[in-house]
Formats: C-alpha cells, sequence, structure tokens
C-alpha cells in the first residue's frame, strides 16, 4: 500500500486531458493505497500521473501493474513473517 506510483508509472503514449478533468488521475505523490481505488471508481485500467494537479502528465499508471507490484509485496511480507 506504500508503494509509490511514481516507481511504477510508464511513459504516457495518450492525450489523458479528459479524465484529468473528470478528477480521474493520480498525482505522483500518490501510493497504491490511493491509487487502487480510483482505478475502481473510474472504470479505466489506465490513469494519467500528474505534479500537483496540474494538467502536465508525467506518466501513466496501468492496473496490470499496480496489482502486480501490490502482489509481489504481499508475497514478499508473507515471506518475512514466516521465515
Amino acid at each position: 500500500a506504500t508503494l509509490s506510483v511514481a516507481g511504477l508509472m510508464k511513459d504516457a503514449d495518450d492525450d489523458y486531458a479528459e479524465l484529468i478533468e473528470a478528477g480521474h488521475y493520480l498525482d505522483i505523490n500518490a501510493t497504491l493505497d490511493g491509487a487502487m481505488p480510483l482505478f475502481e471508481s473510474s472504470s479505466r485500467s489506465v490513469l494519467p500521473v500528474v505534479a500537483g494537479g496540474s494538467a502536465s502528465v508525467l506518466g501513466v499508471l496501468h492496473e496490470v501493474d499496480a496489482l502486480r507490484a501490490f502482489n509481489q509485496a504481499l508475497v514478499e511480507i508473507s515471506r518475512e513473517e514466516h521465515a
């Protein structure tokens, strides 16, 4: 949940102005804990990542990448607890 969106984002390859205007974007300082509900509420599989609510897109976060990172973190926590 504390994994940073910034470390998982990829280059933006589309225009995301409509999503940003609708409030469906992630701040560069967001964590997966904040990102996961936004994927659900927006029904989107890709969300733009911006700095400070600006319209300048720094990158995008794909839901599948967020889920993969979240699952990997859970596996690592489980290993630590059972070691």
